[in-house]
């Protein structure tokens, strides 16, 4: 069972509230990510759709860092780590 799933008998005043990394916001609505998964992963005809369920932030569309997969939480921090180099012609990426 989930964290999301579990009936806990918590008081409210014990409770931490969460908001939105990017603009502060308290209010998240349930969205979805969808990951493909290649048909040779799966052993199947065609590739697959794998829905993850996260919330965004209702005011700017955020999904904060907490409610990614760890797996995709790597991925985002690797994204986030890449310098863009202007040079005089062009852009140099360094990962």
């Amino acid at each position: 069972m989930s964290q999301q799933q579990m009936n806990l008998n918590i008081s409210l005043d014990k409770t931490k509230e969460v908001t939105c990394e990017k603009c502060g916001n308290n209010v998240f609505i349930e969205g979805m990510l969808l990951r493909k998964a290649s048909r040779l992963l799966t052993g199947t005809s065609q590739d697959a759709l794998i829905p993850i369920t996260v919330f965004a932030c209702s005011k700017c569309g955020n999904v904060n860092d907490e409610f990614l997969p760890f797996q995709l939480k790597q991925q985002t921090n690797e994204i986030e780590e890449i310098e863009v180099e202007e040079k005089n012609e062009g852009k140099i990426i360094k990962f």
